[in-house]
């Protein structure tokens, strides 16, 4: 396959790579569905939002034994807020956080409170040396 052109996953037809929207998650760099075909989709998605819903439900309960309902309880428990910053969240922004080694879930975080407790690879000693070096930096006014 040439560098200029991929294969669409669904249509099979090979187009040039200007038809791929980008994708930071693949291999190449670029989603798997052209253009075409991902406006296609997106548009039988949006006239059924109950299997949408369906969809999400099943990936909740595969990767995390929670159920939308469980979710929603924990939510609400929370506030309605990010464990962490206490930003507002909803159902479908909330993230489940999770102990990788148990699978114990611990909480909702926020996508980037998330992200940062995956960055710091869950370790409390990282976080406190981090959070230390912000208040240093930022105190000293080296911002």
């Amino acid at each position: 396959m040439s560098m200029n052109t991929k294969k669409c996953t669904v249509c099979k037809i090979k187009k040039p790579i200007s038809e791929f929207n980008k994708r930071s998650h693949s291999k190449d760099g670029l989603a798997s569905l052209c253009r075409d075909c991902m406006h296609i989709r997106t548009a039988r998605y949006r006239k059924l939002p109950g299997r949408v819903r369906k969809q999400a439900s099943r990936d909740l309960y595969r990767k995390y034994g929670l159920t939308l309902d469980e979710k929603e309880a924990m939510l609400k428990e929370q506030g309605y807020k990010c464990a962490v910053c206490e930003k507002q969240l909803i159902m479908k922004t909330a993230c489940v956080d999770h102990n990788h080694e148990t699978g114990k879930i611990r909480g909702l975080l926020c996508y980037p409170c998330n992200m940062a407790a995956g960055w710091v690879h869950d370790d409390p000693d990282i976080s406190d040396k981090l959070s230390s070096y912000l208040r240093k930096v930022h105190c000293h006014g080296l911002q």
